[in-house]
């Protein structure tokens, strides 16, 4: 969610997906730009800029509305893997979460530690595993991200040997 306010006069109050073009996620908001180099003006200078990471309840706005409800679990785990001599490729699919405002995304974890993130709503994951010794165990869990940061259980585990 962005929501942005001038002298307490709420101008922008967004909720959604924090894609922006190219399908590649909004991470930065950059106030001042000068778009052709050097130095800012003197008419785009920031005076009492703050940054939060919640919303304030006392500008206009609830603290009571916001999405506290994770997505649901990703469900039907399944595990594919590729043995090679020196490494092996694991290749995880499962069926998408719900969520009441949208699903941001998922996170991958291999023996309870998170390998990755997807920031779309691709349901699949490539991992590489290398230089392991045979018949070591690997487990593989999922948890759906929605997009107010909640996150949502854990899936199933599977279960590699590589």
């Amino acid at each position: 969610r962005f929501w942005s306010a001038v002298n307490g006069e709420v101008i922008v109050d967004y909720n959604g997906p924090n894609i922006g073009d190219y399908n590649l996620p909004i991470t930065r908001i950059m106030v001042n730009n000068t778009y052709s180099g050097g130095y800012a003006n003197v008419e785009s200078r920031s005076t009492g800029l703050e940054v939060w990471d919640g919303f304030p309840c006392e500008w206009k706005m609830s603290c009571y509305n916001y999405d506290v409800t994770p997505p649901s679990i990703p469900s039907s785990l399944v595990l594919e893997i590729s043995k090679y001599k020196s490494s092996a490729m694991v290749l995880l699919s499962w069926k998408p979460s719900s969520d009441d405002v949208g699903v941001a995304g998922y996170n991958i974890y291999r023996n309870g530690k998170e390998i990755g993130v997807i920031t779309s709503a691709d349901t699949s994951f490539s991992d590489s595993i290398s230089g392991a010794a045979t018949g070591i165990a690997y487990s593989y869990t999922v948890k759906a991200l929605d997009v107010a940061g909640n996150l949502s259980g854990a899936s199933s585990v599977a279960l590699a040997v590589y």
